[in-house]
């Protein structure tokens, strides 16, 4: 695996943090040391972050039940 998690946190709201892995075998090619990724709740909240540069990637997942508009 080219990353394990650092960090998390597993509550509503959550961040978690990916680190590349000093032990992969091509650990030279990755571009990316760490990937955080957040989880956040409230829409406008996700809106001011993407907009503000506070956040780079915006990414929905639906829940189980839910159906897309």
């Amino acid at each position: 695996m080219w990353v394990h998690i650092s960090s998390q946190n597993g509550t509503h709201n959550s961040n978690l943090t990916l680190e590349k892995s000093d032990t992969y075998w091509d650990k030279e090619n990755v571009m990316n040391d760490t990937v955080n990724i957040r989880v956040m709740s409230d829409v406008n909240t996700v809106m001011n972050a993407f907009q503000t540069g506070e956040i780079d990637v915006v990414s929905t997942l639906l829940r189980s039940g839910e159906k897309k508009i």
